[in-house]
């Protein structure tokens, strides 16, 4: 089915906009969070193969990213984006009352994916994490790390470089292509918002003993980004007994961009069937 792109009013009547698939009857619903400098356009591919094995699908542009409102790449609390979130599984809720929830998340929306199920797992049915962004190999370096602390509270507005480049996502020369004449990707965040982004880090792994709702973990091979070897450790310490990791081999960061993208999708499919028929 064509997605179409929606919108609603946060509580703070900021307008969130999302897309959405119309899956199957009784299908399950999968909304999925996007990361720190991409936006829900990234994933319509993704979106458009899960929604073929029958997913209902929901994809949201955080505020101050892709098409949402709010001051760009700027949040004053972490707490604003996990209402937000709140928001759209509330309206997923209402549209497919008894249908699962599988709340799914890439890079830095992994993260927030994470972070929600600490405070809010049983408004979801599951976790799928995609090379999450709990454990990175990229980051600020110590002296921005430290003007990043002092500014947040002094001038919480002063804009940092996002450290990734455009490589670093994929090989894939046709999303390569993709992502370097993307106009609307973030490539600048304040210091509120990486001050926020730690405090989610230092929150993930403080609580994720909390988690007991299944999880997916799966993290590319070859990722330049993630820690995969840190990233396994923190999945080990997840309090569910129903967790489940695979790493796909030789594939860089962004997973949704290999030429083999069915790999994935499949896997996710599977892994969501046999969750349904536990």
């Amino acid at each position: 089915m064509v997605s179409e792109v929606k919108e609603f009013a946060a509580r703070d009547k900021t307008r969130i906009f999302y897309r959405e698939w119309e899956g199957k009857k009784n299908g399950d619903i999968i909304l999925y969070l996007h990361g720190l400098e991409s936006h829900m356009g990234w994933f319509i591919n993704t979106g458009n193969l899960l929604n073929q094995k029958g997913f209902h699908i929901y994809a949201v542009d955080r505020r101050g990213s892709g098409m949402s409102q709010a001051e760009r790449g700027h949040m004053e609390t972490y707490w604003t984006l996990l209402d937000d979130v709140k928001e759209v599984i509330e309206l997923a809720r209402r549209k497919h009352p008894g249908e699962k929830l599988y709340l799914a998340g890439l890079c830095w929306g992994g993260m927030v994916a994470a972070t929600f199920a600490c405070h809010h797992q049983d408004l979801i049915d599951g976790l799928i994490l995609l090379s999450p962004a709990i454990k990175t190999k990229v980051d600020l370096s110590l002296k921005q790390k430290i003007d990043v602390a002092f500014s947040s509270i002094f001038r919480p507005r002063k804009l940092f470089d996002v450290p990734l480049d455009d490589w670093m996502f994929t090989r894939n020369p046709k999303y390569l292509e993709f992502i370097k004449k993307d106009g609307v990707k973030l490539r600048k965040a304040t210091a509120r918002f990486f001050f926020e982004t730690q405090k989610m880090t230092l929150c993930s792994d403080r609580i994720a003993h909390k988690i007991h709702i299944p999880v997916l973990l799966l993290l590319a091979g070859d990722d330049v980004i993630i820690d995969n070897e840190k990233a396994k450790k923190w999945f080990r310490g997840i309090g569910s007994k129903d967790k489940t990791i695979n790493v796909f081999g030789g594939c860089y960061h962004n997973l949704q961009f290999e030429k083999d993208v069915e790999n994935l999708i499949n896997y996710i499919a599977d892994w969501i069937k046999r969750e349904k028929e536990r």
